[in-house]
C-alpha cells in the first residue's frame, strides 16, 4: 500500500507529459512519459496494466489520423510511441537483468509467487485480497496462522516460492468462481478511485464516519470527473 503514493505521482507525470506531447508534438515528452511509466512499474509492478490502456488510446488516435489522411502526424505518432516504449524498457531492463543474474529470472518483482499465493488461497478475502500480506501473523486466527507459517511468507526459500505457486494454481483450478470474483474486485481496486487517502486522514484527524464519507465522496467525484474528461479528450474531433 505504501507504494501507491509514489506510483500515483509517476502516473500523474505520465498523464501531464502525454498531454504536453499532444499539444507540442515533441517526441521528448513521449520519451519522458515512458521513463516515468517505467519507474511506476518498478515501484508497483501491477502498473504494467496501464500499458494496454495506453495502447488502445494510441490505436484509436492512429486510426483517426489515418482516416483523415494525416500521414505526417501519423508517422510522428509512431516515432513518438517508439521513443516512449524504448525509454520505458530502458528503465525496466536493468532490474530484469539484475534479478536474472541473481537467479530470480527475468522478472520485475521477485515476490510474484508470494503475491499470487497471497491473493489465491483458501483464506484470501474476496475484496481485500492483499489482507494476508499486509497484516502481522498475530492478527489472524490459529488455523490461518498455521497455514501461512508452512510457506514462510516474507522470506520464502526458492522451494517455498515454488510451493506457493503450486498451491495458488491448484486453488485457482478448483475454485474458478471465487477466483473470478477476486479478480473482478482487484480490477475495481486498481482502476477505481483510491480511498486510502481519506482513510488515512480519518485516522490522523479522528474524523467521524460521516465526515469520512463526505471526504471519500469528494475523492470519488474527482475520479469520475477525471474519467469523463479523459473520455471527452479521447473522442474529441
Amino acid at each position: 500500500p505504501y507504494s501507491l503514493s509514489l506510483t500515483g505521482v509517476c502516473l500523474l507525470a505520465v498523464a501531464v507529459l502525454l498531454l504536453r506531447a499532444r499539444e507540442s508534438r515533441q517526441t521528448v515528452n513521449f520519451a519522458l512519459a515512458g521513463g516515468f511509466l517505467g519507474f511506476a512499474i518498478l515501484t508497483r509492478p501491477s502498473t504494467i496494466s496501464v500499458i494496454p490502456a495506453l495502447g488502445i488510446v494510441a490505436v484509436v488516435v492512429a486510426l483517426r489520423l489515418r482516416k483523415r489522411r494525416e500521414r505526417r502526424q501519423l508517422n510522428g505518432l509512431l516515432t513518438s510511441a517508439a521513443a516512449f516504449c524504448v525509454v520505458m524498457v530502458g528503465v525496466v531492463a536493468p532490474v530484469l537483468y539484475h534479478n536474472a543474474q541473481h537467479g530470480q529470472g527475468l522478472t520485475v518483482s521477485t515476490a510474484n509467487e508470494q503475491n499470487f499465493w497471497f491473493g489465491n488461497n483458501p483464506y484470501t478475502p474476496a475484496y481485500k485480497t492483499w489482507e494476508l500480506g499486509t497484516r502481522p501473523l498475530s492478527d489472524f486466527a490459529p488455523d490461518i496462522q498455521s497455514y501461512l507459517v508452512r510457506f514462510n511468507p516474507g522470506k520464502p526459500s526458492r522451494a517455498q516460492r515454488h510451493a506457493m505457486l503450486h498451491a495458488a494454481l491448484t486453488f485457482v483450478a478448483h475454485h474458478p468462481a471465487i477466483t473470478a470474483l477476486r479478480t473482478f474486485d482487484r480490477f475495481q481496486a486498481f482502476w477505481g478511485f483510491d480511498f486510502s487517502p481519506s482513510d488515512d486522514v480519518k485516522h490522523a484527524l479522528g474524523l467521524s464516519r460521516v465526515e469520512q464519507l463526505l471526504l471519500t465522496a469528494t475523492e470519488a467525484g474527482a475520479w469520475v470527473i477525471v474519467g469523463l474528461l479523459a473520455l471527452v479528450g479521447l473522442t474529441a474531433g
